[in-house]
């Protein structure tokens, strides 16, 4: 059947394995972490909260056995949201804890002393001074300090006056802060989606196909270390950063993957038509479009034109006697298939001549023939 054609070639590829080699690779960061932080939690939060925290890693194990890396980066970001919640609330926890010890020993002593050493060992608590300094002003910082200073001198009953007053300031902007820091946590969970979707952008890229491949990798690893460190600490500025690097390159990937795969394409058409017995020409248009000319004893020849910009193909098939013509489409089939490619008839063009429906009707593969 002579007569222009039309079809399009799928090259086939499953991301979900690299993506749970990926998924494995991030949950072995929560378990460093539940072997660091655990003991804290259970401690200052109870077992059932720390129980919580296994139950939640251990779902990520159920989505790697059931082969569903979506599931399993959705749990993956649920958790660093209730891990650093619970590592909040136990900090929170210890504080109130020894702030009442602090008060009790207040009552009981009732010396200036001891207020003042009470509000320089909360001043100079490692993990008060990491919120503040991240979440508090300079200015409250400095005034906080400078007013520390001060206390010591003075009656004792001045002294604990200015205590207590300096321990609600102090308690005031430490609660800004905390606050300042569960807005930022919601905030960056809130960004976890996006970074899924970036992630998975980049895991759906054929990258094997290219020769930077290997390039690939380490960028796209880099970038995921990176944004994956600014979801453990809560750093939305970086976070942000991240994910549009990790969208940029999918961008500049996904062009040179589109590229690689048409040059593969190409070069696969090429290779079946002669292996069908054509002697084949081709040529570069200027926009990019390859043209490849096959010719056929007797009186047979096909003409393809691929375009870069889509996954369609165009053939004219010619054939003088008339009788080759869906042989040599399903040779050329047969061909790609052993190369690992479908080529799909979409459309066979005017005419449809009677062998091609006594096929279908044969129930014979063309090749997606509609």
């Amino acid at each position: 059947m002579s007569g222009p054609k039309r079809a399009v070639l799928y090259v086939a590829y499953d991301p979900t394995p690299a993506r749970l080699n990926d998924l494995r690779h991030f949950a072995a960061k929560q378990d460093r972490w539940l072997e660091r932080h655990g003991p804290f939690v259970r401690h200052w939060l109870g077992a059932e909260a720390f129980s919580a925290a296994v139950e939640a890693r251990r779902q990520i194990d159920e989505c790697i056995q059931a082969g569903d890396p979506d599931g399993g980066f959705d749990c993956y970001g649920r958790n660093w949201s209730l891990f650093n919640q619970a590592y909040r609330s136990a900090a929170d926890a210890k504080r109130q804890q020894e702030y009442w010890e602090r008060q009790q020993r207040m009552k009981r002593q009732r010396a200036a002393a001891r207020l003042v050493a009470e509000c320089k060992a909360v001043w100079e608590d490692a993990e008060n001074q990491a919120l503040l300094r991240r979440w508090a002003s300079s200015m409250a910082l400095c005034s906080l300090a400078t007013s520390l200073g001060s206390l010591a001198g003075g009656p004792p009953e001045q002294v604990q006056r200015e205590a207590r007053a300096w321990r609600g300031k102090f308690e005031k902007a430490l609660s800004a802060a905390t606050r300042a820091s569960d807005e930022n946590a919601r905030a960056v969970q809130s960004r976890i989606p996006k970074l899924r979707e970036a992630i998975d952008a980049l895991g759906k890229l054929d990258a094997d196909i290219l020769p930077d491949a290997a390039q690939f990798r380490l960028e796209k690893d880099r970038l995921q270390q990176r944004a994956d460190d600014a979801v453990i600490r809560e750093d939305l500025r970086v976070l942000h950063e991240s994910i549009a690097s990790l969208n940029e390159l999918a961008a500049v990937y996904e062009k040179k993957v589109r590229q690689a795969r048409f040059r593969k394409a190409t070069d696969a058409v090429r290779t079946a038509l002669s292996k069908c017995g054509y002697s084949v020409a081709s040529r570069t248009e200027a926009g990019g479009t390859v043209v490849l000319q096959a010719t056929g004893f007797p009186f047979r020849s096909v003409n393809v034109e691929m375009d870069p910009g889509t996954d369609e193909m165009k053939l004219d098939v010619n054939d003088e006697r008339g009788t080759h013509c869906v042989k040599d489409v399903q040779s050329l089939q047969a061909e790609l298939a052993r190369q690992g490619m479908e080529l799909r008839i979409i459309d066979w063009g005017k005419g449809r001549p009677q062998s091609i429906n006594q096929h279908l009707e044969q129930g014979l593969s063309l090749g997606g023939a509609r």
